[in-house]
């Protein structure tokens, strides 16, 4: 069976999403003074799933997204908003 591949075009307003939640999980993290291990174990995902969604690396799924919100205690719509209203 050929091995399909699909011609995936990175779009930089989709890594430049990853990247501002990712900040922003980690600020919040912080703020709680909760290290990655605790934290993961809070939201219930890899540790290592944490280090990526944080340095952007990996797109999150509403689920993940969910999890993390939760853990945060934040609506998922505060970790993916365009802008931030103080």
């Amino acid at each position: 069976m050929a091995k399909r591949v699909y011609n995936r075009r990175v779009d930089p307003e989709v890594e430049a999403l990853k990247l501002k939640v990712g900040e922003r999980i980690r600020n919040l993290r912080l703020e709680m003074n909760i290290n990655q291990d605790d934290f993961a174990r809070k939201a219930n995902i890899h540790r290592a799933h944490v280090g990526k969604l944080e340095n952007g690396e990996v797109d999150p799924t509403l689920g993940t997204l969910y999890k993390v919100a939760k853990a945060l205690k934040v609506d998922v719509g505060r970790l993916v908003a365009k802008e931030l209203k103080n």
